[in-house]
């Protein structure tokens, strides 16, 4: 039996957020109604390592990983068409991105005490000119 009865399967990602590099991840073979039993699956890209269950997992995953995923499933004589690519970004936790967030501290630390400074200047100036008016008896009784 043709694909045409059949729905389309999705790929998801387990779990549903940003991916690092050596993280483990799961992608989903989801078919809408078609339960999971009896369906043997299709992964692409293929490697020597591709499964033929609904779940393809990598368990420490690197930026070579990223990438378009596609699934299809057939169980006898029916099967599906390839799904729509889902698109696996893995990012890289770098050095750059730790150093860049203590860049960001130490700026947001010097802003601070230049504010501090700056605020204590102008109200060391208001006290001052405060002591003039009052030695000079300049404020109105």
């Amino acid at each position: 039996q043709c694909s045409q009865d059949m729905p389309d399967p999705t790929v998801t990602l387990q779990p549903n957020w940003p991916v690092y590099r050596g993280e483990a991840v799961t992608l989903r073979c989801e078919i809408q109604g078609g339960g999971r039993t009896q369906w043997n699956y299709e992964w692409r890209p293929t490697n020597r390592n591709s499964p033929t269950s609904s779940e393809y997992k990598i368990n420490s995953i690197s930026e070579s990983d990223s990438g378009e995923y596609r699934c299809k499933a057939k169980r006898g004589r029916q099967f599906t068409e390839w799904s729509d690519a889902f698109r696996l970004t893995v990012r890289c936790k770098c050095g750059i991105e730790v150093h860049s967030c203590s860049v960001w501290r130490i700026c947001f630390f010097f802003i601070l005490v230049v504010l501090t400074i700056f605020i204590a200047v102008i109200a060391l100036c208001i006290k001052f000119k405060v002591n003039i008016f009052l030695t000079k008896g300049l404020f109105p009784n």
